[in-house]
């Protein structure tokens, strides 16, 4: 069953929604457009447990925040990112609209590192 909607209305718009959902697919647009280059993009910016994990090459704070905030938004195929879309977008207005703006994003990047 593939989600297309729900049956419960939002009190107020869902901007972080949109936000997350807009990200997803400018950066899914930005990998399709770097062809050659995609190989090196991923290597920078792709969790992987070998750059977090290697005594030698460990990722400095900074860089591993950044990495892991990078590739929440990152997709394999129009599928994988239109399965996410489909969820976010069905339900990620409910969750909004209970937490708010700022304790969903908190939710979503918290929901995503555990994942990660």
């Amino acid at each position: 069953m593939i989600p297309l909607r729900d049956s419960r209305r939002s009190r107020r718009t869902p901007f972080a929604t949109w936000l997350l959902a807009a990200a997803a697919v400018a950066l899914f647009v930005h990998e399709l457009r770097l062809g050659a280059e995609l190989p090196a993009f991923l290597d920078r910016w792709a969790v992987t447990p070998a750059a977090l994990l290697h005594p030698g090459g460990a990722l400095a704070a900074l860089d591993a925040a950044a990495r892991l905030l990078v590739s929440l938004f990152l997709h394999g195929s129009l599928l994988h990112l239109g399965g996410n879309l489909a969820f976010l977008l069905a339900f990620g207005d409910d969750v909004e609209d209970k937490l708010g703006a700022w304790r969903f994003l908190g939710f979503y990047f918290g929901c995503g590192a555990i994942a990660t």
